[in-house]
C-alpha cells in the first residue's frame, strides 16, 4: 500500500497548484508585468494574505511559478529523451522537436522566449534565472546520466 500524504502537506500543494493556474491564467490575457498578486489570489478564491504567506512576495512567487511551468516542460522532454535511450541521436531530435513545438504553441512559454523585458518574465530566466538555470541544468543531467549511465561525466 502507497503511504498517504499529509493532510498539510497535500493542502499545500493543493493551494499552490490553485494559484500557478490562476496565474497561468490570467498570462494567457496579459503580460505579468501587469497581473497583480491581487488578481492571483481572487481568481485562485484566496486572501492576498494567502498568496503572501506562500510565496513571500511577488518575484518569489514568478520565480516559483517560472519553475513549476519549467517542471512541466522538462518533465515532457525527459520522457522524449527517454523513449529512445536506445539512439541518443533520436533523443536529441525528440527533446528539440518537443522544445521547439512547445515554444511555438504553448502562450506562456511563448511569452517568456520573445519577452522584450517589457513583460516581465524575462528576468525570471536570465538576470534572476540562476536558480532556475541550475536546477534546469541538474534536471537535464539527471535524464542523461539515467539514458547512458556509460557516457563519461563531462
Amino acid at each position: 500500500m502507497a503511504s498517504r500524504t499529509p493532510y498539510p502537506e497535500a493542502a499545500r500543494e493543493l493551494l499552490r497548484q490553485t494559484l500557478f493556474t490562476a496565474a497561468r491564467d490570467h498570462l494567457l490575457e496579459r503580460p505579468w508585468s501587469e497581473v497583480t498578486m491581487s488578481d492571483i489570489a481572487a481568481a485562485a478564491g484566496v486572501s492576498r494574505q494567502t498568496l503572501y504567506k506562500e510565496f513571500g512576495n511577488r518575484s518569489e512567487f514568478g520565480l516559483a511559478l517560472t519553475i513549476h511551468e519549467g517542471e512541466r516542460f522538462l518533465d515532457a522532454v525527459e520522457a522524449a529523451v527517454l523513449a529512445h535511450t536506445d539512439n541518443p541521436r533520436a533523443a536529441i531530435r525528440a527533446a528539440l522537436e518537443l522544445f521547439l513545438r512547445t515554444a511555438a504553441e504553448d502562450p506562456l512559454l511563448r511569452m517568456v522566449v520573445t519577452d522584450d523585458g517589457s513583460g516581465g518574465m524575462l528576468s525570471f530566466v536570465t538576470s534572476q534565472g540562476m536558480p532556475v538555470t541550475v536546477w534546469a541544468t541538474a534536471r537535464l543531467s539527471a535524464v542523461i546520466e539515467e539514458g547512458w549511465p556509460q557516457a563519461p561525466d563531462r
